[in-house]
């Protein structure tokens, strides 16, 4: 028995009426004790297996459940009958019965019915004859305490169901050894889908929160494989809104052997979504409840263990009886002895401290009379010492009247010295965080108002909300009204200059996507009046996720005018003595420095991964000491160097934060040179740190110029003034009012003002005009007329002049303040001063340093004039124009051009005449060359030199860029011919070896149509992927197996040339699709296999062939007719290739099978059922194979009649299996698998074998059928046994007919197709088409195949009753058959109205349930003798 009968037999039990299993085609496949004991009495014996249930059942009650069951089918699902029908008997009052037939859902293979008939007076068997008037009574007794039993039977199954769905209880089965099972569909409604949305298994692990998906599995596959009897676990299911809702999930696996029944596994899932938002408020009140905590959890276990540690004591009292108790412990505890006083009320009274007793007798008073539930109370109690300590004390009032006795008051007290301690630190914390919060806001105010001096304005804003918050300071560093533009991205971008606003952008659009900590940008902003003013914005990323908000861009913005005018003056006087430095680089190897990777292991060791060429020269070290010992690179840095490096290096370490240094090192050769290092830590997960950088020789610069040291200093000292400005101002800030009568005075100013004018705190104070005492008197009417500016145009000052300084001498002061009015009249400045007298002074210097900077250019230009190398200097513009600032006169000869003409104005490309034209545009271009990373830019080229012929030249340059977007090369050329010819040679060598080693190896492993890899070569690739992770290897896999469809019709169509074509851009389109890691190969005639890259998942390989789907899609002309073909995938993965070995072939053919019995050109992944349905079809192989031999298979016939009257005209022939466990099957459940077994023209043979048989059975019963039709396939047809066979059982009383489907009118085209139609009708056989209207037939291609009649699709008759539209269809569909002179046939004929309509739309034949399931040969001939005489 099938696990479904099983669990059905498991319900049936204790029923007290009849009940009975009907297969799909309402045979009985079991019945109770009851339903033998009442109906076995019938004319096919005691039997009632596999008979059907018309004639089990009275005539009527069985006709109309038949009737039910067969409609259930015609539509692919049945509706649950509920009736009350009056049984066939002799007697005046004919016995009742209640009747209930529901679909089963969820069995499999095919659908199965339960039938229950509950009668209202039980038979008494045929024997007993008329009954007596006594028993008569007593039946009449007996049909009321019969239906009170149903009622209550009844009742008690609509309260199990309503209960369980009331408490979002959802039962569950599954039957492992069949893989089978069904879940309550209340499991929908429960999560919010429609009722018709079915959840089986694949569906519910589709709905598993991903978190809880691999738990889940684990245990419901250990549970399946029997290591465990039951589970129980929590898990998140998605609702149709697309929330979450808890569920606890239960299962346990039930052994039913002794019973001769397949084990089963029971079990449920409960919503539990209340208990988990309990959970989570309890969890949040955890911290408020400790009082209900303490009391919850005070057991035996905790209270011996609060007793043993010496913080938790215990007491009752009942003062009716004069009571009290208390453990032993806790007298030891407050250092008293058992029995030193009484715990009652006078005892602890004895005991508080005077202070708090009050308040405790008060409380205790509320317990006893019932005005609080519960008595809480902190105080202190004295211990034997005579020292008061804090304790919490909760008691409650226990009745006791139940037993008779008074009521007890009964509770517990903890120590809680230290929790009052941490109250009093914390009250303090509290008080000192204010006064710190006050402070802070102070000097929040001041930092404020001295940034709006500074030039420093604060802004935030919120990308995902599009809003955004900036200081009302901010807006007046433009010259703005608060709000003149909106604090978002959109309106921070509208006030940036064009020209700077793409690389703000980009940096902006970094800092939002994560890729940098911080956004560092210098740009110009739009102020009020249309200037444009330099600023640096530094911005930063806040995650706000833990508050449940998006991420805020918050940062500052700072003036910088005067340092981009410093920097402009300091980059025009600097820009000759860059130049001349970057050629003394090129002199110096052409390298300006080395590039390194450092490693540092978690136990301290050194490694040195990377470094360049010139890495080891710069450190005196050989190349092979670093690489034996990282640690060599200190060998000649001086001892107390190599211990700072070494402590530096640690802190970058630790930090995070980049290293960079200028340190000695004392070369053997050469003596002490100076070396800068510039590198990035970046931390490994094994523990370890590399850093990537570079290193220079700076000793040259150190010498000769102080630029870098005064440009390092200017950079420092704009650092310095951005950082101060954040913390504490720059320079002096200070507050500056006029008052109405003209004076001055100062509300604030900051520490270093005095210094900076050299006059007292107390001076400036006392009278604000003291600020001009010691400016010279030539700076003070400057100074006064911009003071006086502000005052009557309210705009900043801003001036620089002279102070006096008695103690420093003659200082330059750079002073700015913006002025505010006041509602009084009186006017307020908020500025900074900064002495720039070093600044002022550094730019004499600078002067200085350029000029001598020119004396060392003139001496270079000397050295390059002698030098055996052509050097130069390239420049390429952003517009593409180049030209030669400096070249000496050696690269002129090289180049075999006159000399001179470097420093003439022509064209570049004139200068490089005779070099070869394919290698000029590369060398023009500087192809391969960049100055992102300053790499050497190095090329050969010919030239064709007019006294030496062809040369070969060398270019080593390397690159920087300019501010103005342009980029210079700095390079040499050397002659390098004699190289040249020999490395040729070698090449010419090397490539003849390994295009002969290549193409033997490619000819053995590659398919020679497609130049994808063969067979073989698969084979190879899986086999070492499967021992590399045995190995250990990876162990994940994704296998796709790729199958054509059509391409068998695209040859015979077109041509092999065409298929040939077809696979090369199958190949093609494999190619342009995979990753460089995925493997792709030809396995044969149009299978392909591809084996993803290691890390790849099945959502990789879902992308993968959507994309290759959309490529071969494209249209494919061949002599300009399309080849009309596609693609079926099949996908399977495993995380274990090690353990599934080969099998995974099977598993992804699988899949394929799926995608092309599922309509084709689709992929399918395999899934665990898919591994059951492989398991059940090997299973079924078996079987099917016995059958044959068994002659299981038989033909079932359904009539067809004429619209008309009614008449005969035909069979139609239907292929079932009478199986001996599972009853009678149709072609579903069993063809699919034939068809791989190549079993179709076997059982093709026995149909028509036996339904020649069964004419024969009939004409000697005097039955006469015209036509007798077979459903035959597109393959069949080209089957000449299929013609033979069918030739056999004509005869001139009935014709042959082949039904094929539709879709073959659209898939056939072809000459051969037409031919084996002509054959077929040379035989006299006709040719239907069956389910017409299902596809894509064209009228053309009706025309050509002249069917003998068109089935109409039942899918189109079932609704023609109520749906206009179904008529009109089917009325269209008659109209264009009676056009082309071909009958109608309509399927699933199942009511009288139907049929009606059907003859009046004037269909001439009609099929269905209302004139005949079904029927086996015998039962055929019984049905229509009946209907003879019926007649």
């Amino acid at each position: 028995m099938s696990g479904d009968l099983a669990q059905l037999r498991i319900m049936f039990d204790g029923f007290p009426g009849a009940a009975f299993v009907l297969s799909r085609t309402a045979q009985v496949l079991w019945a109770n004790a009851e339903a033998h004991r009442c109906y076995g009495e019938s004319d096919f014996g005691p039997e009632l297996i596999s008979r059907p249930v018309a004639e089990v059942l009275p005539c009527e009650l069985g006709a109309r459940i038949t009737r039910i069951v067969d409609a259930g089918r015609a539509v692919g699902a049945g509706m649950s009958q509920r009736f009350r029908v009056d049984l066939e008997s002799d007697e005046e009052t004919p016995p009742c019965a209640d009747v209930t037939l529901w679909p089963i859902a969820g069995a499999q293979p095919e659908q199965l019915w339960a039938l229950q008939i509950l009668e209202t007076v039980p038979r008494l068997g045929k024997e007993c004859g008329a009954m007596p008037g006594a028993l008569r009574c007593a039946a009449s007794g007996a049909r009321k305490d019969f239906d009170l039993v149903r009622d209550r039977a009844l009742e008690r199954a609509d309260i199990l169901r309503i209960s369980t769905e009331n408490s979002n209880v959802v039962p569950w089965y599954r039957f492992p050894e069949r893989g089978v099972g069904r879940i309550s569909p209340h499991l929908s409604t429960m999560l919010g889908y429609p009722a018709d949305f079915h959840i089986d298994l694949p569906v519910l692990n589709s709905l598993i929160h991903p978190e809880d998906l691999s738990r889940v599995a684990e245990e419901f596959h250990d549970l399946m494989a029997g290591k465990i009897d039951a589970f129980c676990h929590d898990l998140r299911l998605k609702r149709a809104d697309g929330g979450w809702t808890w569920i606890t999930s239960r299962g346990r696996l039930v052994d039913r052997a002794e019973q001769g029944l397949p084990a089963m596994i029971c079990g449920s899932l409960t919503d539990i979504s209340e208990r988990k938002a309990q959970e989570a408020r309890l969890a949040e009140a955890l911290a408020e409840a400790e009082a209900a905590r303490a009391a919850a959890q005070a057991t035996a276990d905790t209270l011996t263990t609060a007793l043993i540690c010496g913080e938790t004591a215990v007491w009752s009292v009942c003062a009716a009886l004069g009571e009290a108790w208390m453990p032993d412990e806790c007298y030891r505890h407050m250092g008293y002895e058992p029995g030193d006083f009484v715990p009652n009320d006078a005892g602890w009274r004895s005991l508080l401290h005077p202070d708090d007793l009050p308040e405790a007798i008060a409380k205790m008073e509320d317990l006893i009379f019932d005005r609080a539930p519960v008595f809480t109370s902190e105080h202190r109690l004295r211990h034997k010492d005579g020292s008061y300590h804090w304790y919490r004390t909760v008691a409650r009032k226990i009745d006791r009247s139940d037993r008779g006795l008074p009521f007890l008051v009964s509770g517990g007290f903890t120590r809680i010295d230290e929790a009052k301690a941490i109250e009093a630190r914390l009250s303090a914390a509290l008080d000192e965080a204010q006064k710190l919060r006050d402070r802070a806001e102070e000097r929040g105010e001041l930092l404020r108002t001295s940034g709006l001096c500074a030039g420093v304005g604060h802004f935030s804003a919120s990308p995902d909300l599009d809003e955004g918050w900036t200081p009302d300071e901010t807006y007046r560093l433009f010259d703005l009204d608060p709000g003149a533009f909106p604090s978002t991205d959109a309106g921070w971008r509208s006030r940036i200059h064009p020209e700077d606003l793409p690389g703000a952008v980009v940096a902006m659009e970094r800092l939002k996507a994560g890729e940098t900590d911080i956004y560092n940008h210098e740009h110009r902003c739009l102020h009020a009046d249309g200037s444009y003013h330099w600023y640096r914005a530094v911005a930063r990323r806040v995650d706000r996720s833990d508050k449940g908000l998006p991420y805020l861009l918050a940062g500052a913005i700072i003036s910088i005018d005067q340092s981009k005018e410093n920097e402009r003056r300091l980059a025009e006087e600097a820009d000759k003595a860059h130049k001349a430095r970057a050629r003394l680089d090129t002199l110096a190897d052409n390298a300006p420095g080395a590039l390194f990777e450092y490693r540092r292991n978690a136990d301290g060791s050194i490694f040195m991964p990377y470094f360049s060429a010139k890495f080891p020269t710069m450190l005196g070290v050989s190349r092979a000491a670093i690489e034996r010992r990282g640690e060599t690179v200190f060998q000649n840095v001086p001892k107390d160097t190599c211990h700072e490096l070494l402590e530096r290096i640690e802190r970058s370490r630790t930090d995070g934060a980049p290293f960079e240094a200028r340190f000695p090192v004392d070369l053997p050769d050469v003596g002490r040179r100076w070396l800068t290092v510039s590198s990035l830590p970046f931390a490994q997960e094994d523990g370890a740190t590399l850093w990537f950088g570079t290193i220079f020789d700076v000793t040259e610069q150190v010498r000769m110029t102080q630029q870098t040291e005064i440009a390092a200093e200017a950079v420092r000292r704009a650092h310095d003034r951005m950082v101060t400005m954040a913390e504490n101002s720059p320079g002096a800030i200070f507050e500056w009012q006029r008052e109405l009568d003209g004076h001055f005075k100062f509300n604030f100013i900051s520490a270093a003002l005095p210094g900076l004018l050299g006059v007292s705190r107390e001076a400036l104070e006392a009278d604000g005009a003291t600020v001009f005492t010691h400016i010279p008197a030539d700076d003070i009417p400057q100074v006064k007329a911009a003071v006086m500016q502000s005052v009557e145009t309210l705009t900043r000052f801003e001036i620089l002049h002279r102070i006096t300084h008695h103690a420093r001498g003659l200082r330059w002061l750079h002073v700015s303040a913006s002025p505010f009015p006041q509602e009084d009249g009186t006017i307020i400045w908020y500025g900074n001063a900064m002495d720039v007298t070093e600044r002022i002074e550094a730019k004499r210097r600078e002067e200085q340093t350029a000029e001598a900077m020119h004396e060392v250019h003139e001496r270079l230009a000397s050295i390059a004039s002698i030098a055996p190398v052509g050097l130069y200097e390239f420049r390429r513009f952003p517009d593409g124009s180049a030209s030669f600032p400096y070249a000496s006169p050696y690269l002129e000869d090289l180049l075999g051009i006159e000399f001179g003409l470097f420093s003439q104005s022509i064209a570049v490309e004139d200068l490089f005449a005779n070099v070869q034209f394919d290698e000029l545009p590369d060398f023009l271009t500087g192809q391969g060359a960049g100055p992102s990373n300053l790499d050497l830019w190095n090329q050969r080229f010919r030239v064709k030199h007019p006294t030496r012929g062809d040369i070969w030249l060398a270019n080593s340059a390397t690159s920087k860029g300019q501010p103005d977007g342009s980029v210079v090369w700095t390079g040499a050329l050397h002659d390098v011919t004699a190289d040249v010819a020999r490395e040729a040679e070698l090449r010419r060598a090397h490539r003849l070896a390994e295009e002969m080693r290549a193409e033997n190896e490619r000819q053995a492993l590659h398919d020679g149509l497609t130049g994808l890899p063969n067979r073989r070569s698969y084979d190879n690739v899986l086999a070492k992927r499967i021992s590399e992770a045995a190995a250990g290897g990876p162990q994940e896999c994704v296998l796709i197996r790729v199958d054509l469809d059509h391409f068998k019709h695209v040859n015979d169509t077109l041509g092999h040339e065409a298929g040939d074509m077809v696979l090369q851009r199958v190949a093609d389109v494999l190619r342009a699709e995979l990753r460089g890691g995925d493997f792709a190969a030809r396995i044969g005639g149009d299978e392909f296999s591809i084996i993803l890259s290691p890390g790849q998942s099945g959502s990789h390989a879902r992308e993968v062939v959507e994309r290759m789907q959309a490529r071969l899609s494209e249209p494919l002309m061949f002599e300009g007719r399309q080849c009309r073909f596609g693609a079926s995938f099949g996908i399977a993965e495993t995380e274990d290739i090690a353990g599934m070995g080969t099998e995974i072939q099977l598993f992804a053919d699988a899949a394929l099978y799926r995608a092309k019995e599922g309509g084709r050109s689709r992929m399918e992944f395999f899934t665990p059922e898919l591994r059951q349905n492989i398991l059940f079809d090997r299973k079924l192989a078996g079987e099917i194979q016995e059958g044959l031999e068994r002659d299981e298979f038989i033909p079932f016939f359904q009539s067809q009649v004429a619209s008309s009257d009614g008449r005969l005209t035909g069979v139609e022939t239907l292929l079932r299996w009478r199986h001996p466990e599972r009853g009678l099957l149709a072609p579903d459940a069993f063809m699919h698998v034939a068809q791989q077994l190549r079993l179709v023209p076997e059982i093709d043979r026995v149909m028509m074998e036996k339904s020649g048989e069964a004419l024969a059975f009939w004409r000697a019963q005097g039955l006469h059928v015209p036509k007798i039709s077979f459903n035959v396939s597109a393959g069949r047809m080209h089957d000449p046994d299929v013609v033979r066979a069918a030739r056999a059982i004509s005869d001139g009383e009935t014709k042959v007919t082949f039904e094929l489907l539709e879709s073959i009118l659209v898939e056939e085209e072809s000459e051969v197709f037409r031919f084996h139609l002509d054959a077929i009708r040379d035989a006299g056989i006709e040719i239907e088409i069956d389910d017409f209207g299902s596809g894509h037939a064209s009228i053309i291609g009706l025309m050509q195949i002249a069917p003998s009649a068109l089935k109409i699709d039942q899918r189109i008759v079932a609704p023609v009753a109520r749906d206009p539209r179904s008529k009109n269809l089917v009325r269209a569909i008659v109209e264009i058959a009676e056009t082309l002179g071909i009958a109608t046939v309509a399927e699933g004929v199942e009511t009288r109205a139907q049929a009606d309509i059907l003859r009046d739309l004037g269909c001439d034949v009609l099929q269905g349930y209302l004139f005949s399931m079904p029927l086996s040969a015998e039962d055929f001939a019984r049905f229509c003798t009946l209907e003879a005489r019926r007649a």
